[in-house]
């Protein structure tokens, strides 16, 4: 995935560049005929970095949100509290035992309702071990990690009122 990332990130540099050459040849004196072609192809430049650039935050959103979930499965694996994927995949994500490899393995982005239901059993644990934890490690970890699954999930909801709005 991240070949892919460089790759977009190297396509849209590209046409960037190329857009810069087009306006050094627009400054100096062409025909109109000249003009209008290299108008087009700017235009058609700056659609294809439209698009790299949304495919690139699609990129970047699924990494943050798969990253997410694995940094949130080795702290509670830490803790003790799960053993295993299937435990975390059933008990904190309240889905299949099989849902958290299939988002690895498939490079798929989690749903919302995963994150949230994750955020909320984080929230459960974190009441939990407020009770019991003397030296409050343990609940400024998961408070961190709460913290940061809360920015997630707003993101994504955010991004959804904006999508419905465009239309």
């Amino acid at each position: 995935m991240d070949i892919h990332l460089k790759s977009l990130k190297d396509k849209i540099k590209s046409y960037i560049n190329r857009n810069k050459e087009i306006d050094n040849t627009l400054h100096n004196s062409t025909s109109d005929n000249q003009e209008e072609i290299l108008s087009k192809e700017k235009q058609d430049n700056n659609n294809e970095i439209r698009k790299a650039r949304t495919e690139k935050y699609e990129i970047e959103a699924l990494n943050e949100d798969t990253d997410y979930i694995k940094k949130s499965y080795q702290y509670l694996k830490k803790l003790g509290l799960v053993k295993s994927q299937h435990q975390f995949s059933t008990y904190y994500l309240n889905k299949s035992q099989h849902y958290m490899s299939m988002i690895l393995c498939e490079g798929r982005r989690p749903a919302v309702n995963t994150l949230y239901n994750l955020l909320q059993n984080l929230n459960l644990t974190y009441d939990l071990y407020q009770e019991y934890d003397k030296n409050e490690v343990v609940g400024r970890n998961l408070i961190s990690l709460i913290e940061r699954g809360d920015k997630i999930l707003n993101k994504r909801i955010l991004g959804y009122y904006r999508r419905l709005e465009g239309f």
